[in-house]
């Protein structure tokens, strides 16, 4: 993988030919991708192209271990309606013995209200049974002394006493002469003689079984220590280190940090459920320390993130190359020098609206306790920056993507922070050190430079990076003299950035931006997708309401502690990942090699030599103001259905016809997005019969793929039709389908699902341009019909000429089937947009789209000679039928040639893509080995160091096992993915080519 910086020339530009693929890998990379959301949640649009796209859905199946073989998880030869009928049956199976036990069930809750043994003599023969505790598990009564024994080292259990009728929750502090003693492991202090309780202190103490009102008696020994000090050791956090009050058990902290990391629980409803289980007859009598427990958790959560990063350790010394002080859990499949070794990066770029901060009367000092060494950078920079950075002007010209210059502004009235900005690995959605910022009135360009920036610092080693953005396209016109005013310091890393959009939000892009931005079609990209940070975001919305009201310092560390814990979780999840990923690319690639060489050795050694040696650079046309592509068709005689979007798009931008502060979606965008989901609805529903008939496990494998994906796209596709077409929601609440594909998306076409005659009259204000798009669709389709019928045909002709023997013939017969099935596919799209272009008002007899039967889906081998009654014969309409058929020899073949090397460069950059992922995620398996290992020395090292120091060697070590363990468990994963390392000597590129298998043709074993 080498890279070469772009020419200009006059009138067009272009960019470095397409190299050797040997080369592939000698030139390491980063990338980063960016994109807008808005209303607490990102807004994205899923535009899919029928002309378009290789990817996978960015949701791929799990595998079970049995490895690439082996069948996704929860998939069964079945079919829906028997999953069905199987889940609902396990549902009620399960649930009717725990109905029918109700009644002992009942008596089982209901015995624990009292106790047998209550009024008998005590085990030690000295007093009867009063005092139960329910918090020890299986514990009998006892008397007041046995009880106060026993819970010496668990004062926070609450004592149940009985007042002769029930039981009654008192502290165990209100048992006579008691007190939680500090300082001698639960024992009295000897200047505290037992039944001396003048020097008890009154003391609110928090634990995980609720606020106790207790009493305290410290130690009072030379050497015991402070009063904060002391509690510290018992494992009780002071609420204040001057005269504490009040107290937090490590344990209940512990509790609510893991909470709230996991769900964005508040600490205002921790602490409310907290008093509830204190007494949940009354909370208001509990005490309520919630001002305490704030400050407390925010220095908790500080020194838990000091702690666990080994900054407590001193683990800079061991990492130099690392931004010092920084607690922030990094990426270890992406390079860090020093650290896993390798340079390959990659990078995500987004913004969020869902984490915005209040205007408020807060204090003004309140500073961030990780500032400098967490996501957030020092804020005081970041100002300054801001002060002179300015606003830039920029608008953003493609339709959808409007994160700088569509957000409504309303929803940010009353916020002095309406979001953040972030950076992330693409690969593998780890928020990266000092990287994000606070927004302020949306996402400008300046908030966006400075998070990019402080990316670039820690990669500029690297000598290849790509960064991804939802508006690249306009992102990155003056990015270069941008980073000259503000860090010309990073101005040569700038320079070679280069720029794509994340494949989700590309499909909201003008067809110029299709081309020139595309990850399925730039080199080295492997099959990222660009659009991992927009499902963490939904996952940091939760917070939303809480950081909202937070001080800014507090705001800023409460996330960095959310994002920190994602990480972990995400490095937790990482071997499983990589393995998952490798494996099914391992699965993928033979079969996208097959495809390419098949259509490779139809199209001949002559054509497939002069499109190897053409450059897969975008080129710009001066005259026509567009970019050519040798992925890009260009626009066909007939219109469309992308040219009848981009014409709607140019109509409805003239007509101003959309109120920005509501409606931040095109309806031109919305309705093509609505045919693109139905025409996947189709889809779908086809490849699950399919899979319902034949029980292909890769046909199963790809429906399970499939339907999160549509199901996603469906619901922001909800979102904007709530805006465009209020009145249909009532009908959209009263579907109940058990499969997303099943759902109807009630656009005008789908009047007779809609619920009142009036409101199938409001839709035919949309039929209109909807009939306008369907009639694009079934141009497009009869199109890809005839390439697939001429595919088809040449692909029989070429089996019965050159396939002998069992292997040949098997290789044939499975690009037979392929073929079979673009076919197929293609005339069914054509049918169906045929019944919708009715539905609409179109006449049945209407000679623009004739009907199409099975016998119409054929073709005249011209591979044969001339055949008895091939003169008395005509081919299909589809091959006369409108302007195609009308064309001069001349044009249709150039038509064909055209139509034919934009198939193969297809094919050809989807098999380097699998092939890049494939080898990608092999090195990056070994980069999080050797990261983990490395991890696994600096902490025994690090414990080795601090010996001294009581406990932070045993810490040390810990963690040392920690990642020993993690480490081990990779390498198992790698090894069954089967994975390999580079013998000694052997460097990465021979290693490469060694196990690379032949992507061209070989036309010489012909």
């Amino acid at each position: 993988m080498s890279s070469a910086k772009g020419k200009k020339t006059k009138g067009k530009v272009t960019a470095p030919k397409v190299q050797n693929y040997n080369d592939k890998y000698t030139v390491s990379g980063t990338f980063t991708s960016i994109s807008t959301a808005g209303n607490g949640s990102p807004s994205k649009s899923r535009v899919r192209d029928v002309d378009l796209g290789y990817e996978q859905p960015m949701k791929r199946p799990k595998f079970n271990s049995a490895g690439a073989s082996a069948e996704p998880i929860g998939l069964h030869d079945q079919s829906e309606s028997s999953k069905k009928d199987s889940r609902s049956q396990a549902a009620s199976v399960f649930m009717k013995p725990f109905k029918d036990a109700f009644p002992q069930l009942l008596d089982h809750l209901l015995a624990t209200e009292n106790d047998d043994l209550i009024g008998s003599t005590c085990d030690c023969r000295k007093a009867s049974r009063t005092i139960k505790c329910f918090d020890c598990l299986m514990s009998p009564p006892t008397c007041e002394t046995c009880f106060l024994s026993a819970h010496t080292h668990n004062p926070t259990h609450w004592a149940e006493r009985w007042n002769g009728h029930f039981f009654v929750r008192v502290d165990i502090s209100q048992l006579d002469g008691y007190a939680i003693s500090l300082g001698h492991g639960g024992a009295r202090c000897p200047h505290n003689p037992v039944g001396d309780m003048k020097r008890a202190v009154k003391f609110t103490l928090c634990d995980r079984t609720g606020i106790h009102d207790t009493k305290i008696l410290f130690c009072d020994c030379m050497d015991g220590g402070l009063k904060p000090d002391q509690l510290m050791k018992a494992e009780i956090f002071p609420g204040s280190m001057t005269s504490p009050a009040t107290g937090f058990t490590f344990n209940l902290l512990k509790d609510f940090h893991l909470q709230a990391s996991q769900s964005k629980k508040g600490a205002f409803d921790f602490m409310a459920a907290l008093r509830a289980r204190s007494n949940n007859a009354d909370p208001s009598k509990v005490p309520n320390p919630y001002p305490q427990f704030l400050r407390v958790v925010r220095v908790f959560n500080a020194l838990v993130m000091l702690k666990r990063s080994g900054q407590a350790h001193g683990i800079d010394e061991h990492l130099p190359m690392r931004p010092p002080g920084s607690v922030v859990v990094p990426c270890f499949a992406c390079p860090e020098p020093g650290f896993n070794m390798s340079v390959d990066d990659q990078d995500i770029f987004d913004g969020h609206f869902g984490l915005p901060r209040k205007i408020k009367t807060d204090d003004p000092d309140d500073l961030s306790l990780t500032e400098g060494r967490g996501l957030f950078p020092v804020e005081s920079r970041y100002q300054e920056y801001l002060k002179h950075a300015g606003i830039s002007p920029e608008k953003s010209t493609c339709a959808k993507l409007n994160a700088v210059d569509m957000q409504n502004k309303l929803k940010f009235r009353g916020c002095a922070v309406t979001g953040v900005v972030a950076v992330n690995c693409a690969r593998h959605n780890f928020f990266r050190y000092g990287s994000m910022v606070d927004l302020q009135r949306g996402e400008k360009y300046a908030n966006t430079d400075y998070a990019l920036s402080q990316t670039l610092y820690q990669a500029a080693f690297l000598r290849w990076i790509v960064l991804a953005y939802d508006i690249n396209c306009q992102y990155g016109i003056h990015l270069v003299d941008r980073f000259q005013k503000s860090f010309p310091g990073l101005v040569g890393v700038v320079e070679r950035l280069v720029l794509l959009v994340g494949k989700m939000h590309l499909r909201g892009h003008k067809d110029d931006c299709q081309y020139r931005f595309s990850l399925n079609y730039t080199d080295c990209c492997a099959r990222t997708a660009g659009e991992s940070l927009e499902g963490s975001w939904a996952e940091a919305k939760q917070a939303g309401a809480s950081t909202k009201e937070m001080n800014p310092g507090h705001r800023q560390d409460t996330i960095t502690d959310y994002q920190n814990y994602w990480n972990f979780t995400k490095l937790l999840d990482l071997p499983d990942y990589l393995f998952r990923q490798l494996t099914n690319a391992k699965a993928v690639l033979p079969k996208k090699i097959t495809y390419f060489q098949g259509i490779s050795r139809r199209h001949g050694r002559a054509r497939v030599a002069k499109w190897s040696a053409a450059s897969t650079a975008p080129v710009f046309d001066s005259q026509r103001k567009e970019w050519n592509s040798v992925y890009r068709f260009k626009d066909s005689i007939v219109p469309g259905r992308a040219t009848v979007f981009r014409n709607m798009l140019a109509d409805e931008a003239t007509r101003a016809s959309r109120i920005a502060s509501q409606q931040t979606t095109p309806v031109a965008v919305f309705l093509n997005q609505g045919v693109l989901l139905k025409s996947m609805r189709w889809k779908i529903a086809r490849l699950r019969r399919r899979v319902d008939k034949h029980k292909d496990p890769d046909d199963k494998s790809q429906l399970v793929s499939m339907r999160p994906s549509f199901s996603n796209d469906l619901q922001k596709w909800r979102k904007q039709q709530q805006v465009i077409m209020p009145w249909i929601i009532d009908s959209v609440i009263q579907q109940q389908p058990d499969l997303p594909e099943d759902e109807i998306l009630l656009l005008p076409s789908d009047s007779q699902y809609v619920r009142t005659d009036a409101d199938r009259e409001k839709l035919t204000v949309l039929t209109a341009q909807e009939l306008l798009l369907w009639e694009g669709v079934a141009h497009d389709s009869l199109e890809s019909l005839r390439q697939a019928v001429k595919y088809h045909v040449s692909l029989l002709s070429d089996k019965k000429r050159m396939a002998r023997g069992q292997p040949m013939n098997t290789r044939a017969r499975t690009i037979v089937k392929q073929g079979e099935e673009k076919r197929d596919a293609a005339a069914e799209l054509y049918r169906k947009a045929r019944e919708v272009i009715i539905s609409l008002g179109r006449p049945m007899t209407d000679d623009m789209f004739p009907q199409l039967l099975p016998e119409h889906v054929t073709m005249k081998d011209s591979t044969k000679s001339h055949a008895l009654g091939d003169g008395s014969t005509l081919d299909s309409w589809i091959w006369r039928h409108g302007p195609l058929g009308d064309m001069p020899q001349e044009q249709r073949d150039a038509f064909q040639e055209q139509s034919d090397s934009v198939q193969w460069f297809r094919a050809r950059a989807d098999m380097y893509r699998w092939l890049e992922d494939k080898e990608t995620l092999e090195h990056e398996f070994r980069r999080t080995i050797a990261g983990l290992d490395r991890m696994t020395n600096i902490w025994r090292e690090m414990a080795r160091q601090n010996a001294h120091k009581s406990g932070y060697s045993a810490y040390g070590l810990q963690k040392a096992n920690m990642y020993e363990r993690m480490a081990e468990g990779c390498r198992e994963k790698f090894k069954r993915a089967g994975g390999a390392w580079p013998e000694a000597g052997q460097s990465k590129s021979e290693f490469l080519r060694f196990r690379r298998p032949r992507l061209d043709y070989d036309f010489d074993s012909e």
